[in-house]
């Protein structure tokens, strides 16, 4: 009878346990529906010259590294803003990080390297490896895309095809080398 008794302790202490920890996981998970929700698709108009805007600006990089990484920084808040997602960077990082997990890492050491770079100069390479690392989720981002799906706790991707071809992730166009 006393082994009984444990097992009923234990089955709620686990249960507990699991309860104290649902309000946290299911905040997080309304959070998550609650934006995508809110998130609108670029347009396909949109989507391109956002990928002309995103060339014309690579092409600074030979000049001045440090802007190009601010100017391509600057174009995809732009297009994170149009398509809803959240403005404050906590927010706009838990939002990112279920939609585009795979090219978060990249995003968030561009995000270190561009406040050090407000700050003072970043050496060409640490410039470059940033540059890659927001490049690679905004082409992502226009590649890709919000749907206007709601209620799935999955990623969101369109079903039409990209408007934007994929470029390999780790370089830069030939014109931007010399």
């Amino acid at each position: 009878m006393s082994l009984s008794i444990i097992a009923v302790i234990v089955a709620l202490a686990v249960a507990a346990g699991i309860v104290a920890l649902a309000p946290d996981l299911t905040g997080r998970r309304l959070r998550l529906r609650a934006h995508r929700r809110r998130l609108v698709p670029l347009s396909p108009r949109r989507r391109e010259e956002s990928a002309v805007l995103l060339a014309a600006v690579q092409e600074l990089f030979v000049d001045d590294p440090g802007r190009a990484l601010r100017h391509t920084a600057t174009l995809l808040d732009a297009a994170l803003n149009e398509m809803r997602y959240p403005p404050e960077p906590a927010g706009r990082v838990e939002a990112l990080a279920a939609d585009y997990g795979p090219q978060l890492a990249g995003y968030r050491s561009a995000l270190r390297v561009l406040e050090r770079s407000r700050r003072g100069r970043v050496g060409t390479e640490e410039a470059r490896a940033a540059l890659l690392g927001v490049r690679e989720l905004y082409l992502e981002v226009l590649r890709t895309g919000p749907t206007l799906r709601g209620g799935g706790d999955g990623p969101l991707r369109t079903a039409a095809a990209p408007a934007v071809p994929r470029r390999p992730a780790r370089t830069l166009p030939r014109h931007a080398v010399r």
